[in-house]
């Protein structure tokens, strides 16, 4: 890693085909450098996630599921390498420091940066209604929706 831009970590003529270990988190931005292009995710770390399946996502794209020992070739996906990628539903199942990615450039060297996504927050199944007033003020509905009335 070359550098740190406020949450990014920064690499510079990185070499291709290598293992790249941010710290472990819910998921991964990758956003390309200069004339780099993101080419292959070669492979996926095992033993990290519990259920060892890493979601793939190019712009609002998901492209799949994917397990160790597998690669996702983003030229024959979406017909090109891509400037930005996210790797989600990192599961870890260890308190880990690191989650390494091998990455495939258009280039020998190639520059990017990347940075830890948080997981996002949980939407509630269930949404109190609100209070609110209806007609003349000597009825009421309450969180449950029933009707009251003022005494």
């Amino acid at each position: 890693m070359e550098s740190i831009d406020e949450d990014w970590k920064v690499f510079k003529n990185a070499p291709s085909t290598c293992w790249f270990d941010p710290e472990t988190t819910y998921g991964f931005d990758f956003q390309a450098l200069d004339n780099t292009l993101f080419t292959d995710l070669l492979d996926f770390p095992t033993g990290i996630d519990a259920d060892d399946r890493f979601t793939v996502q190019v712009g609002e794209e998901i492209l799949g599921e994917f397990s160790p020992g597998e690669s996702v070739d983003f030229v024959s996906l979406v017909g090109s390498g891509v400037a930005e990628f996210k790797i989600l539903d990192i599961d870890t199942q260890k308190d880990l420091a690191d989650v390494p990615f091998k990455l495939g450039f258009n280039q020998t060297l190639g520059s990017f940066q990347m940075r830890s996504l948080p997981q996002p927050e949980q939407i509630p199944t269930s949404i109190p209604k609100p209070w609110f007033s209806c007609g003349n003020f000597d009825h009421w509905r309450d969180r449950t929706g029933q009707f009251s009335k003022f005494t």
